[in-house]
């Protein structure tokens, strides 16, 4: 073998690797991206709480952006001047949207 042609299959299988891991990389970044993409239905359930008899709020457990459990506490409500008290509990697994009371506060039925 003439001695050009053995400098030129190292080189070449050198080039035909970068080529071949080239060609890979393209496909592998274009076809399939870098991450996954999904189709599909996203539904939200919103629930007002209240309570059933008025009072004053005495404790808020939860902020808005916190996840709850159903049946957690959520609020305490002192329900005239005795030394009864309401609680409110979740009804379902979610996150807070919206705290529309804080202690002190006065509800209504």
């Amino acid at each position: 073998m003439p001695n050009n042609m053995k400098r030129f299959i190292p080189i070449f299988i050198i080039i035909l690797g970068i080529v071949i891991y080239g060609i890979y990389y393209l496909f592998q970044t274009t076809i399939f991206g870098n991450g996954t993409t999904a189709s599909g239905t996203i539904e939200a359930n919103e629930v007002r709480l209240g309570v059933v008899t008025g009072g004053i709020v005495d404790r808020v457990l939860v902020n808005e952006g916190d996840s709850v459990k159903k049946d957690q506490l959520l609020a305490v409500v002192k329900q005239g001047a005795g030394t009864s008290s309401g609680s409110i509990r979740s009804p379902l697994n979610g996150v807070v949207l919206l705290r529309a009371a804080d202690p002190g506060e006065i509800t209504t039925a």
